[in-house]
């Protein structure tokens, strides 16, 4: 039996049972507090470094999966996605213009690694996702210059200007004495002045165009102080006219221990991860609103980093994903690069067979799918959380040309296969006059929470099989319609499901 049987005929015999309703309190114009106009680039990723050329390939071996799987959410949002290339591998990595190889020594197991030598070959991989911008991450760790020009001319040359979005000095650099990469007492004001000058070396030395074109910060998901926004800002990393943007790294930590209900399917722990952010947040919008605040290493890891399926890879982790996404949105970040690698269970794909994982499509990606169809292809978009007071259920408005035109809700309740009847909720959106029925998107798993390999969004499922181009699954509809009945529609959700209502 395919697996698009399976998919279909489980999700037409599940029947479902309905529990409490919940009445959504929707501002039909744009409410005060929503955030500002969300860029088409916004669902974005990132790539490790030593993984790079396995996503993309080179010039002989393009990897057209991990390329369709981009372009389907590009698609979505009318624009390109930013992808960062870097971190820890990249920062501590060396050039060698005589390799063959992209990167030698081969990605060994789990793990990050910090001996990678890149060839030129490796940068061939800009060129395979036409249209696509990229940040790279220059080698800031050991401060050789040398080395760090030849990497950052390899990028620049295979991506183009065109498609640069920043060039990026370093990673997590509140690390680096701990990494015994800087002397103690390495802090804000020594990081900037370092900073500036790298900078405007690598201006002089690749020939860039004057005006701002780096992305600074990459602090840990860790940083404590003395790093922060403001201490590197009040420190001036902005004299010069450089920063284009900054980036801040998130990983959320589950443990699994405790259960998926209280963690990775909780919108409280979701909303708690991020708002630790926001001092960093408030402080660049209030004082440095013109320069771009980008999540721009996020993911999220386990006590148990060797349940690649049973607590990472999980249909849960799509809800949670979107999730994460669109609360970043609401807190007027710019962009979430969310994180690949190879050797990770939390990512959207894996582009290769490797250490006995094959290539799939994995459950964050439709994650992906619905915030990019919730962002559509409007330039004029901005989102507000809905407030339900129920850590069970998240619920997003999104406002296009300030009118109500989408609600993005996810029901958190776990459900699994073999558990009895799939509960359902119903929950009730006041509509604008004149509006008769709504459309409604959903995403869902035949098999629960707990499994991966099982998702569908809008009726379609990506997988290695139809190379990441998407196909309908048999008895699934992109749309379902509502009727209104005295303007309110009632929305039927089911136990770990997402959806997207078209107003």
């Amino acid at each position: 039996m395919t697996a698009l049987l399976v998919l279909s005929l489980a999700a037409l015999a599940v029947s479902q049972t309905t529990c409490q309703s919940v009445t959504l309190n929707l501002q039909q114009k744009v409410p005060a507090g929503a955030s500002k106009l969300i860029d088409s680039s916004f669902p974005s990723f990132a790539i490790q470094g030593s993984s790079f050329a396995s996503y993309t390939g080179n010039a002989s071996h393009p990897n057209t999966f991990s390329r369709n799987l981009i372009r389907s959410v590009e698609e979505r949002t009318g624009g390109p996605l930013v992808v960062r290339v870097g971190g820890t591998n990249t920062d501590y990595s060396n050039f060698n213009p005589d390799q063959a190889l992209p990167v030698t020594p081969p990605q060994q197991g789990a793990g990050i690694g910090q001996k990678f030598v890149f060839g030129p070959v490796f940068y061939e991989g800009f060129r395979n996702w036409p249209g696509t911008r990229w940040v790279y991450d220059v080698p800031f760790a050991k401060s050789n210059k040398t080395n760090s020009q030849y990497e950052a001319r390899a990028a620049v040359d295979n991506i183009g200007l065109e498609n640069l979005e920043a060039l990026e000095i370093g990673n997590e650099v509140d690390l680096y004495v701990k990494q015994g990469s800087r002397p103690g007492g390495y802090g804000p004001a020594e990081f900037s002045a370092d900073w500036r000058a790298y900078a405007d070396w690598l201006v002089g030395a690749l020939g860039l165009p004057a005006g701002p074109l780096f992305q600074t910060l990459t602090l840990s998901s860790a940083h404590a102080a003395p790093f922060s926004a403001q201490s590197v800002f009040d420190a001036g990393i902005t004299d010069g006219n450089l920063v284009k943007s900054v980036s801040l790294h998130h990983y959320e930590y589950t443990n699994t221990t405790t259960g998926l209900q209280s963690t990775l399917m909780n919108h409280t722990f979701v909303k708690d991860g991020l708002n630790a952010y926001l001092p960093d947040f408030e402080y660049m919008q209030a004082h440095y609103s013109n320069v771009q605040v980008v999540l721009g290493e996020s993911g999220r890891y386990t006590d148990k980093q060797s349940s690649i399926d049973q607590s990472e890879g999980i249909f849960g982790s799509a809800l949670w994903t979107a999730d994460y996404l669109l609360y970043a949105a609401s807190l007027n970040v710019t962009r979430v690069n969310m994180q690949l690698g190879q050797v990770f269970g939390y990512v959207a794909w894996h582009p290769i067979a490797f250490d006995g994982l094959q290539p799939e499509v994995r459950s964050p990606y439709y994650g992906h799918l619905l915030v990019a169809d919730f962002i559509g292809k409007s330039k004029a978009f901005r989102v507000s959380e809905v407030q339900t007071n129920d850590d069970l259920v998240a619920a997003y408005a999104g406002y296009e040309q300030d009118q109500l035109r989408r609600v993005a809700i996810i029901n958190y309740k776990v459900w699994q296969k073999g558990s009895g009847a799939r509960p359902a909720r119903t929950f009730t959106l006041p509509v604008p006059r004149g509006v008769r029925s709504v459309k409604v998107q959903t995403l869902t798993s035949s098999g629960g929470a707990s499994v991966n390999g099982t998702a569908s969004w809008a009726g379609r499922t990506w997988t290695y099989e139809n190379n990441g181009v998407g196909e309908k699954v048999p008895g699934l509809d992109e749309f379902t319609t509502v009727p209104v009945s005295g303007g309110r529609a009632n929305v039927k959700i089911g136990a770990s499901e997402a959806v997207i209502v078209h107003i």
